[in-house]
């Protein structure tokens, strides 16, 4: 953390001082990723800050020092990987309730069908049992009027 803290503070050869921190800061062996990250945003920010008046010194000194470079500005700190990491967890649920739905839709879709067959099934032979009974009905009159 004393790395953050001399990139914050520092006032008398900063650019130099941003250059040789940037250099340690690739060479650190085994941090906690997060802490990795988190060291790497605010260098970022400090060396963005030292040396806005010369853009190509900054693109040198973040990304001339590949282990600083892979740490990169993809990287995210711990609440920015929480947040991508729901993000992503809220979207694999969208999708899969997408694809419930999409499957729900479809056997409503097939239910519905069977069920209009059905009911066009029972119309007609409700309507042919109606047909059969008025035949039935017109007969008896008939012979009740021909008695």
């Amino acid at each position: 953390m004393n790395f953050v803290y001399i990139a914050i503070f520092v006032k008398t050869d900063a650019k130099e001082i941003m250059g040789e921190i940037a250099v340690l800061f690739s060479r650190f062996p085994r941090i906690c990723p997060d802490l990795k990250i988190d060291v790497y945003l605010v260098l970022k920010k400090m060396i963005l800050y030292h040396f806005q008046d010369d853009l190509n010194k900054t693109r040198a000194v973040m990304f001339d020092y590949n282990e600083f470079y892979r740490w990169g500005s993809y990287r995210m700190n711990s609440y920015e990987r929480e947040i991508y990491v729901m993000k992503r967890e809220i979207a694999r649920k969208d999708y899969e309730m997408a694809r419930i739905i999409e499957e729900n839709d479809r056997e409503i879709a097939r239910l519905t069908k069977k069920i209009n067959r059905e009911l066009t099934r029972l119309i007609n032979e409700k309507d042919q049992e109606i047909v059969r009974l008025t035949e039935e009905l017109n007969r008896l009159k008939n012979n009740k009027m021909s008695s």
